[in-house]
């Protein structure tokens, strides 16, 4: 039976409206456009300062390293926890052949990393026995990397499994500034008597 308007509601024309407008021939004119700025906000992890107590040291001497972690980016860490690590290596890249020495956690007490905030930290560090020639100390911050350092004598080496990274840290477009290395010439330590 056909539902007549009679000066009440014709449902079936209100459901129609109810899901589309009647614009007859006038379809053209269906899309809008305007700005809209977006400003991308992200936490940046740098490490911007690194030394150690003795520049020259000697196979198995122990050494204080101090780093320091600046958030450079725009927005806080989203999570409290993450680790920084130390590596020697035999050039200025790290790669999956190099040594760690250490990891050093940052602690969920210590909480999140607000923009423009940073941290130090001094840690002791002991150079392989055995070992001589000129190596590199890679300092990392929201390391992603597990690994494990050579036990034999003279080998200053390690195996760093690049195949299982987990980043704690979402920097997205800034993920590749978060290492630092400086030179460390070791020497060989006199052999005990």
């Amino acid at each position: 039976q056909e539902e007549r308007f009679s000066g009440g509601f014709n449902s079936s024309a209100l459901g129609l409206y109810a899901r589309s407008v009647f614009e007859e021939f006038r379809r053209d004119n269906n899309v809008g456009q305007g700005t809209v700025s977006i400003t991308y906000s992200e936490p940046d992890l740098q490490i911007t300062a690194f030394s150690v107590s003795n520049p020259n040291p000697s196979s198995g001497e122990t050494i204080d390293v101090t780093y320091t972690v600046t958030n450079a980016g725009t927005r806080a860490t989203r999570v409290a926890t993450w680790q920084d690590a130390l590596y020697l290596s035999g050039d200025p890249s790290l790669d999956a052949r190099d040594r760690p020495l250490l990891e050093i956690k940052h602690l969920e007490i210590e909480g999140v990393l607000d923009a423009g905030q940073s941290y130090t930290r001094t840690v002791q560090v002991r150079i392989p026995d055995s070992v001589e020639g000129s190596f590199f100390l890679i300092a990392k911050t929201d390391d992603d990397l597990f690994g494990a350092a050579s036990q034999a004598a003279g080998d200053a080496s390690g195996a760093i499994d690049i195949t299982r990274i987990v980043d704690t840290i979402d920097e997205f477009q800034d993920e590749g500034n978060n290492l630092r290395v400086l030179s460390l010439p070791i020497a060989l330590a006199p052999s005990p008597d």
